[in-house]
């Protein structure tokens, strides 16, 4: 793996946390957490032979979404795996849309995405508040 050797001791053991077992990475803006989390998707590919379709990963924003895919590219990892990478939102609006959830009308939307986003998601809570699916 190019720049294996370059991660601190902390981002090793992120790379190589047990498979399974929830972690919690807490650091400060730019101390390398975009660069650990894409040496841990590597070591999950290469190492682990972890399937595409068993690997979502999350960013906060856009711009780091970016910045990982990115990265990512750099590093060689298969185009299946850095598909899968969603912002909160837009894995929300993904399971959404999946679930059935979203608007019919929505390609003719002309405003923010963000904004349509926002609208369908408290529109499906409401429906799901007035079915009585959740409290």
């Amino acid at each position: 793996m190019t720049g294996q050797q370059t991660l601190t001791d902390e981002q090793q053991a992120v790379v190589h946390h047990p498979a399974g077992e929830h972690a919690l990475v807490l650091a400060v803006a730019g101390s390398g957490k975009t660069t650990t989390l894409v040496h841990r998707l590597a070591h999950l590919v290469r190492e682990r032979h972890v399937p595409a379709e068993r690997v979502l990963v999350v960013m906060f924003n856009a711009l780091a979404r970016k910045q990982f895919k990115a990265k990512a590219e750099r590093e060689g990892l298969p185009a299946s795996y850095i598909q899968r990478v969603h912002t909160f939102h837009s894995f929300a609006y993904t399971v959404l849309r999946n679930a059935g959830r979203l608007p019919t009308q929505q390609d003719i939307w002309i405003e923010d995405r963000a904004e349509l986003q926002r609208r369908c998601v408290h529109a499906a809570i409401r429906e799901l508040e007035q079915s009585r699916r959740i409290g």
